[in-house]
C-alpha cells in the first residue's frame, strides 16, 4: 500500500460492502455444520508460488525482475550458509597464518552469537520498519566484515572482521517467516523445506570451494573471504535495486514514537552479551512486567508446544555447530586427511539433509503429525553422535556412513521443528516467533560451542605429558618435546629434523601419542553431545500434534479476496478472518 485510502464516499460504500462481506463470513461459520469433508483448494496465483522459492513478500511487475529477484533473494540465504560452513571449515588455515590457534573457536562462535542476539529483535523491528532495509543493511555489513579479514595479518583483525560482517546473519529468521505466511498452512512443510535446500547447498559449495582454496597453500582462505564478500555486496546491491515491498500494516498505522517503544531490542541483546544474571532478570521482566515484548505471551497460549520447540532448537543449533567445527577437524587430525578432503566428507551432512527435509515435508503435510518426524530426527542425530564416540585410528571410513545419520536427523528436525512452532503460535506473532526460534538455534550453537571447547581443552591439557611418555624412553632429551610438539602440529618437517638425536621411532612414536590424547578429547566432545540430543529425544516425546491447524487458511495472501474467491466462491473466503479480508481488499497491492 503506498498511501492511506481518502475517506470519499466511494471509500465509504467500498469499506460498508467489505463488512458486509465480514459479517456474511462470519455467519457462515457460526451455522456450517462440521463436515469432514475435503477443504476447496486456494486458488494461489503462479506470483505466490515463485514468492516461496525467492522468500520475500512482494514482487516487481515487470517479468524480468521478477526471475532475477528471485535468484537474488535464494542468494541472499544461501551465501549466508555458504560464509558459516566455509568459515569454520577453515579456522585451522586462518591461525596457521595469523596465529591464534588457541582461540580459532571464536571465528564460529561470533556467527552463532551474532545470529542469537539479533535475530528476535530484528523480526520484530521488521514488523515496524519493513523488511527491506534489514535485509539490505545486514547483507551489506557482510560484505565489509569479510573484506576486512580477507586482509588480516593478526587473529585479532580476523575476529574484528568477522565480528561485522556475522551481522548479515541477522535478518535470517525473516526467511524462515516469509516463506510459510504466503502459502496455505498445510503446505508450510514444503515451505520450509525449500528453506532447508537453499541452506544445504550454500553449505556444500562453501565447505568444497573453502577446501579447494587452501589445499595447496593456507593463504588461500583470503581468496575465500573476497568471494564471500563479492557474493554479499552484489546481493545486496540487487536487492536494493529490485525488491520494493508496499508498507506493511504496522508501518501505516504507528508512530516513530510508537515502534519504539514496542521495541524490545535492549531485553534481548544485554543478557547475551553481560551473562546468566541480566538472563535471569530478562525472563522475570517478560515473565512479570510486560506481555507484549519479545517473548510475547501470546506465543505460550496455545499449549505448551511452542516451549518445547525452544528447547528442541536449542540442539539443534547445538548439534550441527558441533559437527560443522569438530567433524572435520577431528578427520584432519586423527587420519591424516587435507582439508579438502575432510570438507568433502562433511557434505554428506548437508545432502542427506536435502534428502531428509523433503521426504519429511511430505509426510508432515500428508499425515499432518509432526510428533514421530520429532522423534525420528533427534534419535538420528543421538545415534550420530553416540557412533562418532566409538572412532578410532582402525575406523578410517566409519564417519561417512555416520554423517547420513546427522543429515537425515538436521534436515527433518529443522523443518519439522518451525512448522510445529508457527502453526502452535498466533500467525499475526509469526515473524516473532520465527526470530525466537532461531535465535535459540544459535544460542544453543553459541552454549554447546563452549562447553565443547571447554571439554576438548581440559583433555588436550594431558597431550605434552602423554607424548613426553612415549618418547623419553626412546632418547629424546625433555627440553625438546615442546619443539618437536611444535613441528608436528605445523608439519614441519625441517624443524623436526634439526631437533637432536632426532630418530624416525621418536616421530612415529610422537605422532602417536598426538592421535591418541585427541581421540580421547573428541570422544569426550561427542559423548557430552549425544546427552544433549538423548534429552531433546524425550523432549519430543511431549510435542502435541494439532491437526485442525493444517488448513487452507493463508496468513499473509498476496492475492485480494476477489483472486482469492475467483476459483473457490464464497467458500473460499472461510479460510481468511476478518483481518485478512481487511488486509486483502484491493486498496493497494502485496501485504500491508
Amino acid at each position: 500500500m503506498s498511501a492511506l485510502p481518502n475517506a470519499t464516499d466511494n471509500e465509504k460504500a467500498r469499506s460498508n460492502q467489505l463488512e458486509l462481506a465480514i459479517e456474511t463470513v462470519q455467519h457462515v461459520q457460526r451455522t456450517s455444520p462440521e463436515s469432514t469433508a475435503e477443504e476447496p483448494e486456494p486458488h494461489i496465483h503462479a506470483k505466490t508460488w515463485i514468492l516461496l522459492i525467492v522468500r520475500a513478500n512482494t514482487l516487481p511487475e515487470e517479468t524480468a525482475n521478477l526471475l532475477i529477484l528471485s535468484q537474488v533473494i535464494v542468494a541472499v540465504y544461501f551465501v549466508q550458509v555458504l560464509h558459516v560452513a566455509g568459515n569454520a571449515l577453515l579456522s585451522t588455515s586462518i591461525t596457521a597464518i595469523t596465529g591464534g590457534a588457541d582461540q580459532k573457536i571464536w571465528l564460529i562462535s561470533t556467527l552463532a552469537i551474532s545470529a542469537a542476539a539479533l535475530g528476535a529483535p530484528v523480526s520484530q523491528a521488521a514488523d515496524f520498519w519493513g523488511r527491506k532495509w534489514f535485509v539490505v543493511g545486514f547483507t551489506g555489513a557482510g560484505c565489509v566484515g569479510c573484506l576486512i579479514a580477507s586482509r588480516a595479518h593478526s587473529f585479532g583483525v580476523v575476529i574484528g572482521g568477522q565480528s561485522i560482517a556475522c551481522l548479515a546473519l541477522g535478518a535470517q529468521p525473516l526467511v524462515h517467516a516469509i516463506a510459510s505466511e504466503i502459502v496455505p498452512r498445510k503446505y508450510r512443510s514444503f515451505a520450509q523445506a525449500s528453506v532447508n535446500l537453499a541452506s544445504s547447498t550454500g553449505g556444500i559449495v562453501g565447505i568444497l570451494m573453502g577446501g579447494a582454496l587452501v589445499r595447496h597453500s593456507p593463504q588461500g582462505f583470503r581468496v575465500y573471504f573476497y568471494i564471500t564478500a563479492g557474493l554479499y555486496g552484489t546481493i545486496g546491491l540487487v536487492v536494493a535495486w529490485l525488491y520494493r515491498p508496499p508498507l506493511r500494516r504496522l508501518q501505516v498505522e504507528m508512530s516513530q514514537r510508537q515502534r519504539l517503544a514496542e521495541l524490545d531490542c535492549p531485553n534481548i541483546i544485554g543478557p547475551l552479551v553481560v551473562g546468566v544474571i541480566l538472563l535471569i532478570v530478562f525472563v522475570l521482566y517478560e515473565w512479570k512486567v510486560t506481555t507484549t515484548g519479545i517473548l510475547h505471551h501470546g506465543l505460550f497460549s496455545r499449549g505448551r508446544n511452542f516451549a518445547i520447540c525452544l528447547a528442541l532448537i536449542f540442539t539443534e543449533g547445538l548439534a550441527f555447530f558441533a559437527a560443522n567445527t569438530y567433524y572435520a577437524y577431528e578427520s584432519v587430525v586423527l587420519y591424516d586427511r587435507n582439508v579438502f578432503h575432510a570438507g568433502l566428507e562433511f557434505t554428506v551432512v548437508f545432502w542427506t539433509a536435502n534428502v531428509g527435509t523433503a521426504l519429511t515435508s511430505l509426510y508432515v503435510s500428508r499425515t499432518k503429525t509432526f510428533r514421530n518426524p520429532l522423534i525420528f530426527a533427534t534419535m538420528c542425530v543421538a545415534i550420530f553422535f553416540a557412533a562418532m564416540s566409538s572412532l578410532n585410528l582402525t575406523t578410517r571410513w566409519s564417519p561417512i556412513g555416520f554423517a547420513v545419520f546427522l543429515g537425515v536427523g538436521l534436515g527433518s528436525a529443522l523443518n519439522t521443528v518451525i512448522v510445529a512452532a508457527q502453526l502452535s503460535t498466533p500467525p499475526e506473532l509469526i515473524a516473532l516467533a520465527s526470530g525466537l526460534m532461531i535465535g535459540m538455534r544459535s544460542t544453543g550453537g553459541t552454549v554447546g560451542l563452549s562447553i565443547f571447547q571447554a571439554v576438548l581443552s581440559s583433555t588436550l591439557m594431558k597431550l605434552p605429558a602423554d607424548v613426553m611418555s612415549r618418547v623419553l624412553p626412546l632418547g629424546l632429551e625433555t627440553q625438546y618435546v615442546e619443539t618437536l610438539l611444535n613441528g608436528l602440529a605445523l608439519q614441519n618437517v625441517s624443524q623436526i629434523q634439526s631437533i637432536p638425536g632426532m630418530t624416525p621411532q621418536i616421530v612415529m612414536a610422537a605422532t602417536l601419542g598426538v592421535k591418541d590424547t585427541y581421540m580421547a578429547s573428541f570422544r569426550n566432545v561427542w559423548i557430552a553431545a549425544a546427552a544433549f540430543a538423548a534429552v531433546a529425544m524425550l523432549f519430543s516425546c511431549l510435542i502435541r500434534d494439532d491437526k485442525k491447524e493444517f488448513n487452507a487458511h493463508i496468513d499473509a495472501p498476496l492475492e485480494t479476496a476477489a483472486e482469492l474467491q475467483s476459483e473457490g466462491g464464497t467458500l473460499m473466503l472461510q479460510r481468511l478472518g476478518p483481518c485478512d479480508l481487511k488486509r486483502s481488499a484491493p486498496v493497494g497491492k502485496g501485504l500491508v
